[in-house]
């Protein structure tokens, strides 16, 4: 079977780069999840210029034909990996928003919210190339950028909750923040293995604390 051509060819359209089936039964389910963890393995060990669909169905043990069952080419496994770590994102974070009665005040939002991010860029084999395609094929950038809108909206949405009084500026600007700077230093730290990463969350943490502080000291709020 012909291999697909590269994620920035001209002409490939966005139904191109979309899985085939998500199937309902279990069995389908654990071949995918399979597939995605295979060729995160995959990434990890050579880049994305050796990925290939081959390569992926070896890794995960099975044909290429079963592979070709699921996703047409290795262009939409590499959406489906980054959306599928961006989901786990998003869930998480949704977990500490205080309707659910985890946190009470804002810092202890801003804690748990980049202590149960962490372990999703730590353990991502492949997440440097993955950010990288992230930004060099329009549906993998139109994905992150749905993304961060989410994201953001959630944390709005949270801090809102716990700072009623404060201005939506403020409230937008904190959040977008933390999207911003989150993800350049956990990235620093923990995808381009910077030496002593815990010295990087810990300064993300004063940066995110100090706005914090000052959004929680203006008037209005209590």
């Amino acid at each position: 079977m012909q291999e697909e051509t590269s994620p920035g060819r001209a002409g490939r359209s966005a139904r191109s780069l979309s899985a085939r089936k998500m199937p309902h039964q279990s069995r389908g389910r654990e071949t995918i999840e399979t597939i995605l963890k295979a060729a995160a393995i995959q990434i990890e060990k050579g880049g994305l210029d050796g990925l290939t669909t081959r390569r992926i169905a070896q890794e995960a043990g099975v044909s290429v034909g079963a592979l070709y069952e699921y996703f047409p080419n290795k262009e939409s496994i590499i959406l489906a990996l980054a959306q599928r770590w961006m989901s786990q994102i998003y869930e998480v974070t949704e977990a500490v928003h205080p309707r659910h009665g985890a946190t009470h005040d804002l810092l202890t939002y801003l804690n748990k919210s980049i202590d149960c991010i962490v372990p999703l860029y730590r353990d991502q084999p492949g997440l440097s190339a993955i950010n990288t395609m992230l930004t060099s094929a329009p549906d993998l950038r139109a994905a992150a950028e749905e993304h961060r809108r989410r994201f953001v909206e959630l944390v709005v949405d949270s801090i809102s909750m716990l700072l009623p009084n404060a201005a939506v500026a403020d409230i937008a600007v904190l959040a977008r923040t933390l999207q911003i700077i989150g993800h350049g230093m956990i990235s620093e730290a923990y995808v381009r293995d910077a030496p002593h990463p815990e010295k990087f969350m810990e300064s993300l943490k004063v940066c995110l604390f100090a706005l914090a502080a000052r959004l929680m000291l203006a008037p209005g709020c209590p």
